[in-house]
C-alpha cells in the first residue's frame, strides 16, 4: 500500500510540507512575521497588559520540535497550513532571532508580543533558556504561546520556572496537562472544563482584541478542534 503524505509526515516526525522549512541564516525573509492573519490580528493589541504592542509569530517545524505525547500528533493544526514557512532547529535560529530581536526592541520602543509558536514547540531546554536570555536582556519583549510539552519533563520544568518568574512576560500555556494555566482542545478535555476561546466563538474578533491567553486569573482555556 502506497501511503500518503500525511503518513510519512506522521511516521517521521516531519511537517507534510517540507518544502517550506529553512534553514533560518540562508532565508532571505524575517523568522520573526509581524502578526498578517484573521485569528492573532493585523493590528496593535487594544486590550490588556500588552495594549498598544504588535504581534510577531515565529513559526518551527512541526513534529520535528515536538513531543511524539502530543494529543494532536496525528492531527496537527499544520497539517492545514503549506504555505506557512518553518525554520529548522538549529544554533542558526539562535543567531538570527537574536538579531531580529535586537532590531525589533529598538524599532518598537512600545514593545512587542511574540506569539510562540503558530506551528512548532520548544524543542530543548537551551532553547528556552535562549528565551529567558532574551526577555532578561530586552525588557520591551514579552511572550505568549503554548507548548505540549509536559510539565514534568525537562522542558517542561524550565518553561514552568520561567513562566513561575514573569508570566507577565512569558505566558506560555501547557496544552497536554490541565494544570493550572493550561490551554487544551475540546477533544482532550471537553467543553466544560474551561473558557472556550472567544475568538472561536465569535465573541472577539481576534486575540489583539481579547487578551485571554495571558490573563493569569484564567486557568484553562478551550479550543475547539481545529
Amino acid at each position: 500500500m502506497i501511503k500518503t503524505k500525511t503518513q510519512l509526515a506522521i511516521e517521521n516526525g516531519r511537517t507534510i510540507y517540507t518544502n517550506n522549512v529553512y534553514d533560518s541564516i540562508s532565508h532571505n525573509g524575517w523568522l520573526l512575521k509581524v502578526s498578517n492573519n484573521k485569528k492573532l490580528g493585523k493590528a496593535k493589541i487594544v486590550k490588556g497588559r500588552h495594549k498598544g504592542k504588535y504581534i510577531y509569530s515565529l513559526s518551527l517545524e512541526e513534529r520535528k520540535t515536538c513531543p511524539k505525547s502530543c494529543f494532536h500528533w496525528k492531527t496537527c493544526y499544520g497539517n492545514n497550513m503549506p504555505f506557512a514557512h518553518r525554520f529548522t532547529a538549529n544554533e542558526n535560529l539562535l543567531i538570527k532571532l537574536q538579531e531580529e530581536i535586537k532590531l525589533l526592541s529598538t524599532k518598537h520602543k512600545e514593545g512587542i508580543l511574540i506569539r510562540l509558536h503558530v506551528v512548532g514547540d520548544f524543542y530543548s531546554v537551551k532553547y528556552v533558556k535562549f528565551w529567558k536570555k532574551m526577555l532578561g536582556k530586552y525588557n520591551n519583549i514579552s511572550i505568549f504561546g503554548y507548548t505540549a510539552r509536559t510539565p514534568y519533563s525537562s522542558i517542561g520544568k524550565e518553561i514552568v520556572n520561567l513562566r513561575n518568574k514573569i508570566w507577565d512576560r512569558f505566558s506560555v500555556r501547557f496544552s497536554n496537562s490541565v494544570m493550572e494555566l493550561s490551554a487544551n482542545s475540546e477533544n482532550l478535555l471537553g467543553l466544560k472544563q474551561g473558557i472556550i476561546c472567544p475568538e472561536q466563538l465569535d465573541k472577539t474578533k481576534n486575540c489583539a482584541n481579547c487578551g485571554l491567553c495571558w490573563n493569569n486569573k484564567v486557568d484553562n482555556i478551550i479550543f475547539k478542534t481545529h
